[in-house]
């Protein structure tokens, strides 16, 4: 279906908060469009959803999940080659873009998405897309996209010029001890 996925991912530093984008391109329809998250997440962890239909505004736009989603519910997404936990958003156009705030930080993760069916060899047949590594053991970080994180938990690395100030601390202190025993 020559589907192109895209996305632009910021941080609001007054907010606090990162604004992910994802617009989603192809010759037929968007019918869903399943992003990955943690699980658990909750609803409550994303705000502000949003939609764009081609060049349209941004609307509000309501999403389904967190929920795990795969193949067998009917043909709702045929050729999910593994369970997905993830938020879903309908779609209805052929350009298509979705939008979220939250706190997560991003990191790697799947996607799936379904569009309209076309006719293959007199057979009708749904069009699908998923990233490569949806449903493998892949190290390749060109198989994933972006997406947030809910298992994160703030880190603020120790600069080593800490570390350099604590060493040289003691090591004063050890000079200064013995300076202190020679005299007595």
């Amino acid at each position: 279906s020559n589907l192109s996925i895209a996305w632009n991912i910021s941080y609001n530093s007054t907010a606090l908060l990162w604004n992910y984008e994802y617009t989603l391109q192809g010759n037929k329809d968007i019918s869903h469009f399943i992003l990955e998250v943690t699980d658990p997440s909750s609803l409550s962890d994303f705000l502000n959803p949003q939609v764009k239909i081609g060049a349209g505004d941004w609307t509000p736009v309501f999403f389904e999940g967190p929920a795990v989603w795969g193949d067998k519910q009917g043909n709702s997404n045929p050729g999910l080659p593994a369970d997905l936990y993830g938020i879903k958003f309908s779609g209805g156009a052929t350009s298509v873009s979705y939008s979220f705030q939250t706190s997560q930080d991003p990191v790697w993760g799947n996607f799936y998405v379904k569009s309209g069916r076309a006719k293959v060899n007199d057979t009708k047949v749904w069009l699908y897309s998923y990233n490569n590594a949806l449903g493998s053991d892949s190290g390749n970080e060109l198989d994933f996209i972006p997406r947030p994180d809910g298992g994160n938990l703030p880190v603020v690395p120790e600069p080593i010029s800490s570390i350099l100030f604590v060493s040289g601390g003691a090591a004063l202190a050890g000079i200064h001890l013995q300076k202190k025993k020679k005299k007595t």
